[in-house]
C-alpha cells in the first residue's frame, strides 16, 4: 500500500475528525453509538434507542422529505427536551474560528431544521478543541472540548433553512452552475470543484504569476498572457519577465550578494524540521495543536565541498521534542550559518525548544541568529515558469535543478509527514519501520535539494 494513500489530504483531515470524535465517545462512555453504514437502518436504530430510554446518543439520525441529518451528540434533558452538539476539530484559539463559527452555525441550523420536526430541541452547541487543555498522559476528560452555545443564532436562522435545503437539492440535481469563477469559489473555503471550473485559467500565464489579484476578472477581460501590456507595470515582474522569455529570470547582482554572504562561512549547514500539529495530544504535558518537532535533517557543506549528514527521527515512545532537543543541541553547537527554506517555521521550532528545554536555550536562541532564509533569496532573485506561481521547495528545486533534484519518496509535504508519523507510532513494528524509512528519505531530500 502507498504510504501517501494511507493517510493524506482530505483523508488525513477526516481521520483527525474521527480522532476528536473518539475522544468524545471516550469521555461520554455512557453514550450509545448508532452504528450502521445504511442510513435507513440508522433512522430505525435511532428511534429504537430513544424508545429504549438511552439519553446520550452518538450519530443519531433523522430525516425529512428534503434532508437527512446525523448528529455528533444528542443528549436528553430532565424535562424531556433534547440538546444536540456539533463537534469540530478546529481549535478554540484559532484566528479563523470567528469566521468558521458562522459556517458551523449554518450547519447546526440545518440539523435543527431536520431534528426539531421529530424532537423538542432546547439547546444547540458547537464543541471545538480546547487548545489550553493539557493531557496528563493517563486519560482524556471533557475539558478537552471548548463549548459554545449557539442556540439563539441557530433558532434565528432556522426559518431560512427550508429554502436553503431546497436550493441545495436543486444544485446537486442540476447541471454545472453557469455562474463564472471568482472570489466566491474560495469562500468560506476552496470549492472542491475548482480544478474543473478553474481549468481554463490554470492553463494561462495568470496561474503562473505569484500573488496576482483579480485573476478571474483578468481572464474575463481577455488578459491572460504575460506579454499583454497590462503586465508592463502590473504583477510580479520577476515572473512576468521569466514568462515573456519562457526561461529563468535572474537578478544577478542581488543573487551574487546573497551567495557571497553565504559562501563567506567555512561550513554551511542546511536545516529542516518536521513537526506535529495534531488536534489530540499524544504525550503527557502536551496540548492540542502543539507544534512538536519530531524530526530534523542537517546537511553540512565544508569549505572544500565535502558533504556530511546528521539527522534525528524521534521514536515516539516519549514526547518527540525531548529526543530532538537533546540531539539537535549537539548537532548545531558549532554551526556557523543555518540555511533554511521559509524561516518562520524553523524559528518557531527553535523558540519552542528553547522555552521547553532551558538547559539548551542558549544554543537554540543562538541558532536563530544564524538562520539565513533561502525562501527570501529565491523570491527576490529568481523565477522560472515551472514554479507555476509557487515558491514551494517542491516546485523550485525541480525547476532549477532538473534531474539533479531528488524527490524519490512518496511524501509530498510536511502535513503528510506529520500524519504518517502519528500513524507510525500507533503501528506494529514492521509498519513503523517502513514508515520511518520513508520519513527519513523525505526530510533528507529537503535539505539535500
Amino acid at each position: 500500500m502507498c504510504i501517501r494513500d494511507s493517510y493524506s489530504g482530505v483523508k488525513g483531515l477526516l481521520e483527525k475528525g474521527k480522532e476528536v470524535n473518539h475522544i468524545l465517545h471516550t469521555v461520554l462512555s455512557e453514550g450509545k453509538k448508532v452504528e450502521s453504514e445504511n442510513n435507513l437502518d440508522k433512522l430505525i436504530m435511532t428511534q429504537e434507542a430513544i424508545r429504549d430510554g438511552h439519553t446520550t446518543l452518538f450519530e443519531a439520525t433523522f430525516k425529512t422529505d428534503q434532508a437527512i441529518s446525523q448528529l455528533d451528540l444528542l443528549q436528553k434533558n430532565d424535562d424531556g427536551t433534547w440538546d444536540f452538539t456539533e463537534v469540530k476539530s478546529s481549535s478554540s484559539s484559532s484566528t479563523s474560528l470567528k469566521k468558521k463559527i458562522n459556517e458551523y452555525i449554518d450547519d447546526a441550523a440545518i440539523q435543527y431544521n431536520v431534528v426539531s420536526k421529530t424532537l423538542k430541541i432546547k439547546n444547540v452547541y458547537v464543541w471545538v478543541v480546547n487548545k489550553d487543555y493539557e493531557y496528563d498522559g493517563k486519560e482524556y476528560t471533557l475539558d478537552f472540548f471548548h463549548k459554545i452555545d449557539v442556540t439563539e443564532d441557530v433558532k434565528n436562522r432556522a426559518d431560512d433553512m427550508d429554502l436553503i435545503i431546497e436550493n441545495s437539492r436543486v444544485i446537486v440535481e442540476d447541471l454545472q452552475p453557469t455562474v463564472g469563477i471568482g472570489p466566491q469559489c474560495k469562500k468560506p473555503h476552496d470549492c472542491p470543484f475548482m480544478h474543473t471550473c478553474w481549468k481554463r485559467l490554470n492553463e494561462t500565464d495568470l496561474a503562473k504569476i505569484p500573488a496576482l489579484r483579480n485573476k478571474p476578472k483578468l481572464l474575463k477581460d481577455g488578459i491572460e498572457s504575460a506579454t499583454h501590456e497590462y503586465f508592463d507595470t502590473k504583477g510580479n515582474q520577476m515572473a512576468v519577465q521569466a514568462l515573456r522569455k519562457n526561461g529563468v529570470h535572474i537578478n544577478k547582482n542581488e543573487l551574487k550578494k546573497h551567495l557571497d554572504a553565504i559562501n563567506s562561512y567555512g561550513t554551511i549547514d542546511f536545516l529542516d524540521f518536521e513537526g506535529l500539529n495534531h488536534p489530540v495530544p499524544l504525550f503527557p504535558k502536551t496540548k492540542p495543536y502543539e507544534q512538536i518537532p519530531f524530526q530534523y535533517s542537517i546537511h553540512r557543506r565544508e569549505r572544500d565541498g565535502a558533504i556530511s549528514h546528521k539527522e534525528c527521527l524521534a521514536s515516539g515512545k516519549v514526547d518527540p521534542s525531548q529526543e530532538v532537543a537533546e540531539k539537535l543541541a549537539q548537532d548545531i553547537k558549532d554551526s556557523e550559518i543555518l540555511l533554511v527554506y521559509y524561516k518562520t517555521y524553523e524559528i518557531g521550532v527553535l523558540k519552542y525548544l528553547a522555552e521547553k528545554y532551558p538547559q539548551h536555550s542558549e544554543t537554540f536562541i543562538g541558532a536563530i541568529e544564524k538562520i539565513y532564509d533561502l525562501y527570501d533569496v529565491v523570491k527576490k532573485t529568481i523565477y522560472h515558469p515551472d514554479f507555476n506561481g509557487s515558491y514551494s521547495l517542491k516546485k523550485v528545486a525541480p525547476a532549477l535543478l532538473g534531474d539533479k533534484a531528488d524527490w524519490a519518496g512518496e511524501l509530498d509535504n510536511g502535513a503528510e509527514a506529520a500524519d504518517i508519523y502519528v500513524q507510525a507510532i500507533h503501528s506494529f513494528e514492521d509498519d513503523k519501520e517502513r514508515i520511518f524509512k520513508e520519513l527519513l528519505i523525505y526530510c533528507n531530500q529537503d535539505t539535500m535539494n
